[in-house]
């Protein structure tokens, strides 16, 4: 990772070009509305992952349950989208290396509230679930304080303790991200070809650093999102943008498999070329952050408790249906009461150049 004593003076103080990007149809209030749509779809596929794939004991294995198991590739979009997120909008509030501190508590001012929310709904979820139905491995869901406490720095998987809601390994790696582009962005829109491009090189190579736990490992996918990044702003031509990507797929492949590199793949395409928007996809892309934390532990309770019943075939299907509806009114609530406050707060946090 770099330090800040690696990132020459002349670069904190390098004018950046506003985007050319007003006329844009596809932007609303600065976003780009088809991330929010991809958003709300990935969490919707974890969501059916864990309630189907994962379940396939009890809901009966066959030839096309298989189909399900991508829904596990939402987290690979997610990372797709961050990668190219958080370029984005450092890039449209004109960020300076001096801001990283204020970017960082932007962030968990932003994501923190409904993590830790979600952290105590889970462990009530958990003893609640112990309690009536003995179907959580007897086991209570914090086996001790440290790990517990380990969730507040998102270190579970650096101690390996068990995390209390099994999406949150992903939390940490996106945490990881924020530490990272947030000290790495100035060199990646240096005006001076060598220096953002001899950055993107460095990433590349830190992308085949093995270990799961760490960002760098995943850096293939946050990449094809930057590389997204850099086109959508046109920093580079649209010949270099799909030979990026041709090169971060093929890396993607080498670090992953080719399935993982085509859900990037297709990822930044879709960010890149599709001009599309839902309302319904942007209320799912909404709350997808509250989604993607409460499904887990509000499904874990409903299918525990439909089991206790001998249901039919179609009924559990059912079920399903309802834990996915149930989840999205939880996801909804979370959303309502600590989310959506969150990102007010966050937004009063002022760059101080926007």
């Amino acid at each position: 990772m770099l330090g800040i004593n690696q990132i020459p003076s002349e670069v904190t103080a390098m004018p950046i070009v506003k985007p050319v990007m007003q006329g844009d149809e596809s932007l609303t209030g600065g976003r780009i509305v088809i991330t929010d749509c991809l958003r709300g779809l990935a969490a919707l596929a974890v969501c059916i992952f864990h309630f189907t794939y994962c379940e396939q004991e009890w809901l009966g294995s066959n030839h096309w349950m298989g189909l399900f198991a991508y829904g596990k590739l939402g987290v690979e979009v997610f990372f797709v989208i961050s990668g190219f997120v958080i370029p984005f909008t450092l890039y449209r509030i004109n960020y300076r290396l001096s801001q990283y501190g204020r970017f960082l508590i932007k962030r968990i001012m932003r994501v923190a509230p409904p993590y830790l929310a979600s952290i105590l709904i889970t462990i009530a979820l958990g003893y609640l679930l112990m309690a009536v139905s003995h179907s959580f491995e007897n086991r209570p869901p914090v086996q001790s304080v440290s790990q517990l406490t380990a969730h507040f720095l998102y270190l579970n998987s650096f101690f390996n303790y068990e995390w209390v809601n099994p999406v949150y390994w992903t939390l940490a790696l996106e945490f990881q991200y924020y530490l990272l582009i947030g000290l790495c962005f100035p060199l990646l829109v240096d005006t001076r070809k060598h220096v953002w491009l001899g950055t993107c090189l460095v990433l590349c190579f830190l992308g085949m650093i093995p270990g799961a736990v760490w960002v760098f490992h995943w850096l293939p996918l946050f990449l094809l999102g930057i590389a997204t990044f850099f086109f959508r702003v046109n920093r580079i031509s649209r010949l270099v943008y799909l030979l990026s990507l041709a090169l971060l797929g093929l890396l993607a492949c080498h670090v992953f498999d080719i399935t993982i590199a085509l859900a990037g793949l297709v990822t930044a395409s879709i960010i890149t070329f599709v001009d599309f928007s839902s309302k319904w996809l942007l209320q799912l892309g909404a709350i997808s952050y509250s989604l993607y934390l409460v499904h887990y532990p509000v499904g874990r309770i409903v299918l525990s408790t439909a089991k206790h019943f001998n249901s039919v075939y179609p009924f559990r299907w059912l079920v399903v249906f309802g834990t996915i509806v149930f989840s999205l009114f939880a996801a909804w609530v979370l959303y309502r009461i600590i989310e959506k406050p969150a990102q007010a707060w966050a937004s009063r946090i002022r760059y101080g150049n926007a």
